[in-house]
């Protein structure tokens, strides 16, 4: 049986997921157990964030808002989930309507995934954590009013964030992710289209017994 480069794409992705999540707790549990550094998180407390990204595709730069929710397992390791979408107008092309008038082609572009982070160490106010993201979402290339051709993908997002805390339970990170996409089979787009830095400003509330728990 010959299999598909979408298929390819989808048991890659899978791989992924399942190896780096035993390998960043076996990790973590080790660091843990023979060190005694200063928390960097507060193991057994969740966070939500909203969180901007701002990036490229091909030749256009755009914005996406995205929300991402996790669980600090120990004081360096977090898993969590996020979801992310294009907010602003990418224009990747011109196309002609019905009565002949040239329009532009507008992306579409979003995606889901699993989150993990893992804390590096602290330089003076500033925790470092590495990151990645490995998921799956869905682009499509279309006339503003008209219906898009969408196509989904995987991706493997990983990079690296600074993170300030100024107030109590609240954090302000600064970041940079590189992502690669893979699997796409988009008519006139390709996977290296979707691929680039992208630079991230992302508020977590920290403890959310602190901040919805009550009295």
């Amino acid at each position: 049986m010959v299999l598909s480069s979408r298929h390819l794409s989808k048991i890659i992705c899978v791989l992924l997921s399942l190896a780096i999540t035993p390998f960043l707790v076996s990790v973590a549990s080790t660091m843990t157990a023979n060190t005694s550094t200063s928390s960097l998180q507060s193991a057994g407390k969740g966070f939500i964030s909203p969180i901007t990204r701002y990036t490229a595709f091909k030749y256009q730069r755009g914005f996406l808002a995205g929300f991402q929710g996790g669980w600090h397992l120990t004081n360096r390791l977090t898993i969590g989930a996020g979801i992310y979408r294009l907010i602003t107008d990418v224009e990747l092309g011109k196309s002609q309507n019905a009565t002949g008038e040239e329009v532009p082609l507008l992306l579409k572009f979003g995606y889901r995934g699993l989150l993990f982070e893992y804390g590096l160490g602290q330089i003076k106010s500033s925790k470092i954590f590495a990151n990645a993201v490995v998921g799956q979402g869905k682009v499509g290339l279309g006339e503003e009013s008209d219906d898009y051709k969408e196509n989904s993908f995987y991706l493997v997002e990983p990079g690296i964030r600074f993170e300030f805390n100024p107030w109590p339970n609240l954090t302000l990170g600064l970041g940079l992710n590189y992502r690669y996409v893979f699997g796409s089979e988009l008519i006139g787009l390709k996977d290296p289209h979707l691929r680039d830095v992208s630079g991230l400003v992302e508020f977590r509330l920290e403890d959310l017994n602190y901040w919805f728990g009550g009295e």
